[in-house]
């Protein structure tokens, strides 16, 4: 069974219409023309550029960014709803119109570099544009060359900048007024600093002088009653001796209060030097304070122990602190056990003694100024000798910790950096 017969005139047009077919399938194979096959029933369909307007256009009607086609004389050939909104414009107001006329007068100059780069090639910067309702509207504008025949265009992406804007206002803001608290806070330490200065010179000076001047007294009583023998004379001794040495407790306190606000203040001197602690160790049990009990002294030190870099004088008043403690504190004939050994950079120094320990609900607060221990191995004094040994440590570049179990001893360990660490 045959077709209907088909008119010369049918044929000349299903003519050209294959020969249409072959000159874009020509074009395309040939990369004259942008296409893509899609494939679909009953045939498949070739999508090309020309028929894909219609999706770029929705696409840029929906960006959040706004979009304008201009020629190369600032002409607005295109903008889509999202520029228009940015200068409060109507779309009318804006098609035919000069761009050059919607950016700030002091950014004309930029923009016209701007668009001379952009029409060659990709191009971004920032300007300043004018709104409709008033106000200056910080935008960055990206360049991109579009090919139009013998006009030459540029296509614009634009970006509203005024909220990273009003963020670096803020950031800005918060930054000056950290600069200006800082200022204030400075000149408010360097007030304190003064004050402390004054403080201490009071406390060394103007205090100790009385104290001075009793202790005389007290060493004239002594050598008067020395030349007479009586029972009087007997108990004033025993009640001058008990002055004397309040003066000297109050002394010591005096000299706590000058050394902790000296180290609070950085104002106290530090001579590092390299230390051979073996010799410094043998120095040390010969101590007045240690050489009465020196049997109980335990060293145990390794043969090769790095020198230490430290200032002479506090790791004294370190180790005498450490090792007066744990003699007082523990029971006579126990052993008081002095380790040294290198760890890493650094040597790690111990003083362990099998005392009544410290307990649990004191040992975190131990290092902290003016605390007093509240159990059977309350301080002396005003809280400040451990504080005073942290602050040393912490000066000569280590730390210190205590380790102790009630009824059992105490631990205390510092650092002291390797001098060749």
């Amino acid at each position: 069974m045959t077709g209907p017969m088909r008119t010369e005139e049918e044929y000349q047009t299903l003519l050209r219409r294959l020969e249409e077919a072959e000159d874009t399938l020509r074009a395309i194979h040939q990369g004259e023309v942008d296409a893509v096959v899609v494939h679909g029933e009953p045939i498949d369909y070739i999508y090309t550029l020309e028929s894909a307007e219609h999706a770029y256009r929705v696409i840029l009607e929906e960006m959040g960014e706004g979009a304008v086609t201009i020629a190369k004389d600032g002409a607005i050939l295109y903008s889509n709803p999202r520029f228009d909104e940015m200068l409060s414009l109507d779309h009318s107001e804006l098609i035919g119109n000069n761009l050059f006329i919607f950016i700030a007068p002091d950014w004309q100059d930029h923009f016209q570099e701007l668009l001379s780069a952009g029409l060659c090639e990709s191009t971004r910067g920032e300007v300043e544009m004018i709104r409709h309702a008033g106000g200056n509207l910080p935008v960055s504008v990206a360049f991109a060359p579009l090919p139009a025949g013998d006009v030459a265009t540029a296509c614009l992406v634009i970006t509203d900048l005024t909220p990273q804007k009003q963020s670096e206002a803020e950031i800005r803001r918060l930054n000056e007024s950290l600069e200006a608290r800082i200022e204030e806070r400075t000149a408010q330490l360097h007030d304190m600093m003064s004050d402390l200065q004054v403080f201490t010179h009071m406390v060394s000076h103007d205090l100790r002088t009385p104290l001075t001047v009793s202790h005389g007294y007290i060493q004239i009583m002594k050598e008067v009653l020395q030349q007479e023998r009586s029972s009087l004379t007997e108990s004033l001794s025993q009640h001058i001796s008990s002055v004397d040495r309040a003066l000297r407790r109050m002394d010591t306190m005096i000299g706590d209060l000058v050394t902790a606000a000296r180290l609070e203040g950085k104002q106290y001197p530090l001579q590092l030097m390299n230390i051979d602690l073996h010799a410094y160790f043998a120095d040390l049990l010969g101590r007045d304070i240690i050489a009465a009990q020196r049997d109980r002294v335990v060293m145990k030190v390794p043969d090769r122990l790095p020198t230490v870099q430290a200032d002479l004088p506090s790791l004294d008043r370190v180790m005498t602190n450490l090792l007066s403690n744990a003699l007082k504190y523990s029971e006579s004939g126990t052993p008081v056990v002095v380790q040294a050994r290198p760890e890493g950079n650094q040597v790690v120094i111990s003083v362990t003694d099998r005392g009544r320990g410290i307990s649990p609900a004191d040992l975190p607060h131990i290092f902290t100024r003016f605390y007093r221990a509240s159990g059977e191995r309350k301080t002396e004094g005003i809280g400040l000798g451990l504080y005073i040994v942290s602050q040393l440590v912490r000066a000569m570049g280590g730390q210190i910790r205590a380790e102790s179990e009630p009824g059992k001893g105490s631990t205390f360990a510092f650092t002291l950096p390797a001098a060749d660490g």
